[in-house]
């Protein structure tokens, strides 16, 4: 499974990444060839791999995460998986909120 479906989009940008001049907060951009400054789709592997490592062993250490956010679980309403826009501009769907604070409330535990 790729790198940025492993995680939630929360979490993306959670860390700078210097080789492409992303701060934290900022999405990657590409970094060389004719699309260079273009915002990318998905983050480069090298700045998700060690936020993946430290929720892996916070979760082999007994610290589990309950609070999901909308980008974490799969819009009812279009389809589209977690990780993924919805397929309308702006916010997710309500439903897909909805969901994941159903998920958060019931405490379910996350990566």
């Amino acid at each position: 499974m790729p790198l940025h479906q492993q995680l939630g989009r929360a979490y993306w940008t959670t860390r700078p990444r210097p080789q492409c001049r992303a701060d934290s907060g900022q999405q990657c951009v590409v970094d060389g060839g004719p699309r260079a400054g273009r915002v990318r789709q998905v983050p480069h592997a090298d700045r998700l791999r060690p936020v993946i490592d430290e929720l892996q062993e916070q979760k082999k250490r007994g610290v589990v995460r309950t609070m999901w956010q909308a980008y974490d679980v799969t819009c009812p309403h279009c389809g589209q998986e977690a990780g993924a826009w919805c397929l309308t501009p702006g916010e997710p769907h309500s439903a897909r909120s909805k969901r994941a604070r159903e998920l958060t409330e019931q405490q379910e535990p996350r990566l």
